[in-house]
């Protein structure tokens, strides 16, 4: 029975620290995601007041402008669509640590029952375990962002130096 104890506490102790630097680590992702929200937001309401009370522009300026603020605008809504992906991803976590509980309040204290909890968890929940959302609304609000921003710096440049 001490072997077994020993594989639990080990497994436990290796797990917790798991969980730890993934918590750590889709913080840091949702911190960037609302970092990138925020700076979409800025540069839109910054650039809008300075847009309209230049006359001079030529139109492919504003059409750049336009087109710059269309890419933030798509940043933004890939940030929203980011942060429903990790709620979602979250939710999906806490049932399986849910199921996983279930599991273990089920089992007698015998060390043949909790040798069949590892193995239904081993085998049953570890299947559908994600261990990270999908990055892809976060890759799109970057790349929207980048490009949003190199146009609106365009026009910024040729304004200010032309």
């Amino acid at each position: 029975m001490e072997l077994h104890d020993l594989k639990l506490k080990n497994q436990e102790i290796h797990q917790n620290q798991a969980g730890h630097y993934e918590d750590l680590a889709n913080n840091i992702f949702l911190q960037l995601t609302k970092l990138f929200i925020s700076l979409n937001i800025f540069i839109f309401t910054f650039t809008s007041p300075v847009f309209l009370q230049i006359k001079d522009s030529s139109d492919i300026e504003k059409i750049l402008l336009f087109i710059g603020w269309i890419f933030l605008l798509i940043s933004i809504l890939a940030g929203i669509t980011q942060l429903l992906c990790e709620k979602r991803f979250y939710d999906e976590n806490a049932k399986y640590y849910k199921t996983i509980v279930a599991l273990y309040s089920f089992a007698k204290d015998t060390k043949e029952s909790l040798d069949k909890v590892e193995e239904q968890k081993a085998t049953e929940t570890v299947k559908g375990f994600k261990y990270q959302s999908s990055v892809v609304p976060f890759a799109i609000q970057v790349f929207c962002f980048v490009s949003g921003l190199i146009f609106i710096l365009i026009v910024f440049y040729n304004l200010l130096f032309n």
